[in-house]
């Protein structure tokens, strides 16, 4: 199975917002994840709830109006649509990341991968392996 088949709608902003522009797209309970593009929508970093947290609770007043690209992360670590769910799996659980952009070949966002969904999928696939090893094993269907 690829990543295009269970990847989310992105969340972009651009790098000129502002930081409390983050923070109310990631009071969403489903969004964990902006990404920060440029005017182009090329993805330009990634700020998550622990990044908006960290700078709001340092800022006063104006501060909180900040660009969000003060708060992003500029290293992106994303995935392509038609990689494999496994090969974005090792990627995630060598990192350590819980969501992964998805982006086109132009660097352009276009969804989001979630750990959550990534397991799942991992889970079924497992599930029905040992379903075709058992069914094996027992001769079922064969005569």
């Amino acid at each position: 199975m690829y990543v295009q088949k269970i990847m989310r709608m992105a969340v972009t902003l651009k790098e000129d917002a502002a930081l409390v522009d983050a923070a109310e797209r990631l009071s969403d309970p489903d969004t964990n994840l902006v990404i920060v593009c440029n005017r182009d929508g090329a993805m330009q970093g990634v700020v998550s709830k622990t990044d908006v947290v960290n700078r709001i609770r340092q800022c006063a007043g104006a501060d909180c109006t900040r660009p969000v690209a003060s708060a992003m992360t500029r290293e992106i670590v994303y995935c392509r649509s038609d990689a494999t769910i496994r090969e974005a799996w090792n990627m995630m659980k060598e990192r350590s990341l819980k969501h992964v952009p998805v982006a086109d070949a132009d660097g352009r966002p276009i969804g989001m991968l979630n750990a959550g969904a990534v397991m799942q999928v991992l889970l079924e696939e497992t599930e029905q392996e040992e379903e075709l090893l058992r069914d094996y094993v027992m001769c079922v269907g064969y005569h």
